[in-house]
């Protein structure tokens, strides 16, 4: 009677087999997997919050400069995509002297913050050239109001980058920045 109780316990399953074994390591390498891809999204979209912050604080500078440097107003959107490298920080300057430092100061930290980094400045009504498709149309604004439009390249999105052939390509981020200078006039 003790051989028969042992060869019923003996024939009967102990542990696991190497298949259910597999089937549980191929399960914890996909959810491995898995929440790695979540921390890289997670960190993807802190960098493109970073990216955005910034673009906000350049718009931001940018209008305080124009609101500083009343006279010089124009010499803002006439020389935003190509400033005159002028230095002003120790010597006194004129409107239009000061209105170049500052852009070729604010280009420059652009360039340093966003990758792609491009800015257009806009005066009065905005016509059908809108150079960041992603939010138009931009609604139409006063003749003393601006608009400051800042592009970048966003991390995660496909195309061919901010600037492309003419206009920025899928993977641009664009942020605009509506400026009210009436109180100046």
């Amino acid at each position: 009677m003790n051989q028969r109780w042992m060869q019923a316990h003996m024939t009967a399953q102990q542990g696991f087999t190497l298949l259910e074994v597999l089937i549980s390591g191929i399960i914890l390498v996909i959810a491995t997997l898995g929440i790695g891809m979540l921390q890289i999204n997670a960190q993807r979209a802190t960098l493109n919050a970073q990216y955005t912050t910034s673009a906000t604080m350049l718009a931001s500078d940018l209008a305080e400069r124009m609101r500083a440097n009343h006279a010089g107003r124009a010499i803002y959107i006439a020389n935003l995509s190509n400033p005159a490298n002028q230095n002003c920080e120790n010597t006194s300057c004129t409107s239009v002297e000061m209105a170049n430092f500052d852009l070729f100061t604010w280009v420059g930290v652009g360039n340093n913050l966003l990758p792609g980094f491009n800015a257009f400045l806009v005066q009065g009504k905005k016509d059908g050239t809108d150079p960041c498709p992603i939010l138009s149309p931009i609604p139409s604004v006063g003749a003393d109001d601006y608009t400051i439009i800042i592009l970048w390249n966003a991390l995660g999105r496909t195309g061919s980058g901010a600037l492309g052939s003419g206009g920025p390509g899928s993977g641009a981020q664009c942020h605009y920045h509506w400026v009210d200078l009436t109180s100046l006039s």
